[in-house]
């Protein structure tokens, strides 16, 4: 269907980060669109190796090298696909072995200062990974994100840009302090 990489890459990359970006960034909580939206782009970010000429595919080993969220956004990917992942990956076990393990929250973090309190809402998904480690997917998808454009850059094609990988909820700073009171 496409005959060139720039075109497959913004249509199925650059376009589909763009709707995941509008999800993450909307104020509106709940119905689990934020994590639908983020899998099915963890999904395209995976796939998007397979799409290069085998003259210039790097290895899954070797993607991983550089970006070690793309086997996090691998095993998402796979577990949202196949519901269960039961065998290791290339490293071990696979990090996600459920799509359950993906989790949208809503962090509410508490400010004070001399005027009062202030408070504010954000959500994030979290990966709870099978090491016991908690980690932010909405930043390794960034990454992953951004690895995939410094790769068209290295190969000669369209620069798309980079993507800010967001912060980590909790760290807005009000008037330059910044007081955490609670996680909800």
């Amino acid at each position: 269907m496409f005959n060139d990489i720039n075109n497959f890459f913004y249509r199925n990359i650059v376009v589909r980060y763009k709707e995941y970006q509008d999800h993450r960034d909307k104020m509106e909580f709940g119905n689990y669109n934020h994590t639908v939206v983020a899998l099915e782009l963890a999904e395209t970010l995976f796939h998007f190796r397979e799409q290069l000429d085998g003259q210039i595919r790097p290895s899954w080993k070797q993607v991983y090298s550089v970006c070690p969220d793309y086997r996090l956004i691998t095993n998402a990917a796979n577990a949202f696909k196949h519901g269960q992942l039961d065998h290791p990956d290339a490293i071990g076990l696979p990090l996600i072995s459920k799509s359950a393990q993906i989790v949208e929250m809503t962090v509410s973090t508490f400010f004070t200062d001399e005027s009062g309190e202030y408070s504010n809402n954000e959500k994030a998904i979290y990966a709870n990974c099978t090491d016991g480690i908690e980690r932010n997917f909405d930043q390794a998808l960034a990454n992953v994100m951004n690895y995939w454009l410094q790769f068209m850059r290295d190969i000669g094609e369209k620069d798309f840009g980079v993507r800010v990988v967001p912060d980590e909820p909790g760290s807005v700073i009000l008037l330059g302090k910044k007081q955490v009171l609670g996680w909800i």
